[in-house]
């Protein structure tokens, strides 16, 4: 009798209804792989440009190798620093920059679901990328031109229309006759998805030529039927390859930089300069596309390069500004059909290279 009331008595406590604590405790912790899959399908919700979600796919396969296995809230502060110091050690600066920020994102998603209270990404240190690449003068511009092949004349043709309409490469490369019409080029483009209307009178003094002008050259020289760049319709646009062309001309023309090289896209940057100093900062920041002026002055920015130049020119003459009494043609500081005496070069030389 008694063992029977025993038996009957554990039986109550094994059949016991399990705790609500117990019963959430006994729930699977969701894994950063399982939650980056949410992530993802996310993502399709929020209307990015295909290259913005190819770029976070990417970023999100390199997190998930690393930390798929894991629980999502067993992530720590300390293992997302290690992460992103192993790229920083690597110089990859603006990598870990990047990944830093969808790792934000990706926990924040995770905060908004309740699977999170805290972002472990947060308190990591935010990488500073260094700025490397070296901008590019309008007589560096000219000597890079001045290599290029009369056969082919595409380079040559699209650094003339980078630096007086400030488009990047990409949208260079797909431009079509059909999108000008009516006196203007109908770009809409393809990074930010900005609309633009650029008239066919644009000009600027530095280079000497109009819009239109270049335009005719491109029909004449290339003789594209459906894109600008382009002969042959059957070919993808982004055959063309300015940026390795443009490479190659740079190779050629033997000029040198401290750090790397300026690159195709610092044609922008020398085009918002220049079109700052002949029609003011707002029309820079209009014609590049850009909703803040903040992101134009950062393309205006010369980075020392009027600078160096200046004190090159001056380290030539030698001796006392007063006592010099050459002329110098402004070509070769840049500007065109003037010239200087050494003492306004000295005027110069104060303001551009005077701490």
């Amino acid at each position: 009798m008694a063992i029977n009331e025993a038996i009957s008595a554990n039986r109550q406590i094994f059949d016991a209804p399990v705790s609500l604590n117990d019963r959430i405790n006994e729930v699977k912790t969701l894994s950063m792989t399982e939650w980056i899959e949410q992530f993802t399908q996310k993502l399709q919700q929020r209307g990015l440009r295909p290259n913005t979600l190819r770029d976070y796919r990417v970023r999100l396969k390199t997190i998930n190798n690393t930390f798929g296995d894991k629980e999502i809230k067993k992530v720590t502060t300390k293992e997302i620093a290690e992460f992103l110091n192993s790229y920083t050690e690597q110089g990859k600066t603006a990598t870990a920059k990047l990944i830093r920020g969808v790792l934000i994102d990706l926990f924040n998603g995770a905060i908004a679901e309740g699977h999170l209270d805290n972002n472990p990404v947060v308190p990591t240190k935010n990488p500073r990328v260094q700025i490397q690449r070296a901008r590019l003068s309008l007589k560096e511009f000219y000597a890079i031109r001045e290599c290029a092949d009369p056969r082919r004349p595409s380079v040559r043709l699209g650094m003339d229309l980078a630096v007086l309409t400030g488009q990047r490469v990409g949208d260079i490369q797909r431009m079509q006759w059909q999108d000008i019409h009516d006196g203007k080029w109908w770009l809409q483009q393809e990074k930010t998805g900005m609309k633009l209307a650029i008239p066919l009178t644009l000009s600027l003094g530095a280079i000497q030529e109009t819009f239109e002008g270049i335009l005719n050259q491109c029909r004449e020289q290339i003789g594209g039927e459906k894109y600008v760049f382009m002969k042959n319709k059957k070919n993808n646009p982004m055959s063309i390859r300015l940026s390795l062309g443009f490479s190659e001309l740079r190779e050629k023309s033997g000029l040198k930089w401290e750090g790397s090289p300026p690159s195709f896209h610092e044609i922008r940057s020398l085009s918002a300069r220049l079109h700052s100093e002949e029609r003011g900062k707002e029309f820079a920041q209009k014609l590049l596309g850009h909703k803040s002026a903040n992101m134009t002055n950062k393309y205006r920015d010369s980075r020392g390069v009027n600078g160096r130049r200046f004190e090159f020119i001056f380290l030539i003459f030698g001796g006392s500004i007063e006592s010099s009494c050459y002329y110098l043609s402004l070509s070769f500081l840049e500007f065109k059909s003037q010239f200087f005496y050494c003492f306004d070069i000295g005027l110069y030389i104060r303001r551009w290279v005077a701490p």
